[in-house]
C-alpha cells in the first residue's frame, strides 16, 4: 500500500491503544478521551460506557464495531480508512481473524497481492476454513486468474459477433468481478449455463460458486445469484 494509508493505519493503532490505556476499572474514562474526536467517537458509540469496568466488558463489542466500520469503508472505496479501522481492531484484539483477513482484503483491493498473501500467511492453519479467510483467499485467486484477461470492449465485441462465444463471456464475468460488478459477473455465467450447462465440464457453474465464496454468503449478489442458479438447475 502507499505511504499515506500506512501512516493512517499507524494513527489508528495509536488511537485504539489510547482507548485501552485510558480506561481503568471503576473510573470515568470520558475525560481521558476528550482530546481525540476519533477515539471519543468510538467510545461514545458503546452503550453503558461510563466506566472502565463496562468498557472492558464491551471490548469484544468494540472490536466488532471497528471491523464493521472497516467493512463499510472498504465497500465505499475508502481503503485508507478501512485499513485504520482494521488496525485499530487488531490493537483491541491482536488475534482477531476478521481484522487480519480485513487487512489482507485492503491490500488486495489496493492491488498489492504480495502484501495480501503475507497477511494471510500470518494466520494459523486452524482458521483456514474461517469464512472471512476463505473469502479473501477466493478473491485473491480470482484476482490472479483475471490478470491476463483482455479489455472489456474487445470481449463485448466478440460476443456481438458470436453470442455463443462462451470463453469471451466467461472472461467478461471475471472482469466484472474484479471491477466490483458482482451482479453483472453472475449474469454472464448464468447466461453461459442457460446456453450450455455442461460447457467445459460445468466451468461456468464452478466459477459462479467460487464467486459466491469470495463475496460471502450474505452478499446481495450471492443471494440473488443462488436463487437464479437454483431456478436454472431445477427448471
Amino acid at each position: 500500500m502507499g505511504k499515506r494509508p500506512m501512516m493512517g493505519w499507524a494513527a489508528g493503532l495509536r488511537s485504539a491503544r489510547r482507548i485501552v490505556d485510558a480506561v481503568r476499572p471503576g473510573r470515568d474514562c470520558r475525560g481521558d478521551l476528550s482530546g481525540s474526536a476519533e477515539v471519543t467517537g468510538l467510545f461514545e458509540r458503546l452503550p453503558g460506557r461510563t466506566t472502565g469496568n463496562v468498557f472492558i466488558m464491551k471490548a469484544s463489542g468494540l472490536k466488532d464495531q471497528l471491523v464493521d466500520a472497516a467493512e463499510a469503508m472498504l465497500a465505499a472505496g475508502d481503503t485508507a480508512g478501512a485499513g485504520r479501522q482494521f488496525a485499530a481492531a487488531l490493537s483491541v484484539k491482536p488475534d482477531s481473524v476478521a481484522a487480519i483477513a480485513g487487512i489482507a482484503k485492503v491490500h488486495l483491493v489496493d492491488g498489492n497481492l504480495a502484501a495480501a498473501k503475507e497477511a494471510l500467511a500470518a494466520l494459523p492453519d486452524s482458521v483456514a476454513d474461517d469464512p472471512a479467510v476463505s473469502a479473501v483467499r477466493a478473491q485473491l485467486k480470482l484476482t490472479e486468474q483475471s490478470a491476463d484477461i483482455g479489455d472489456a470492449d474487445t470481449l463485448r465485441q466478440r460476443l456481438t459477433d458470436n453470442p455463443a462465444d462462451h470463453e469471451a463471456r466467461f472472461e467478461l464475468a471475471l472482469l466484472h468481478n474484479t471491477q466490483g460488478e458482482r451482479e453483472e459477473a453472475a449474469e454472464q455465467l448464468l447466461d453461459i449455463m442457460a446456453q450450455d450447462r455442461n460447457w467445459q465440464e460445468e466451468k461456468a457453474r464452478k466459477q459462479l460458486l467460487e464467486f459466491f465464496e469470495a463475496w460471502g454468503p450474505t452478499d446481495a449478489a450471492t443471494l440473488s445469484g443462488r436463487r437464479r442458479l437454483s431456478s436454472l438447475l431445477f427448471a
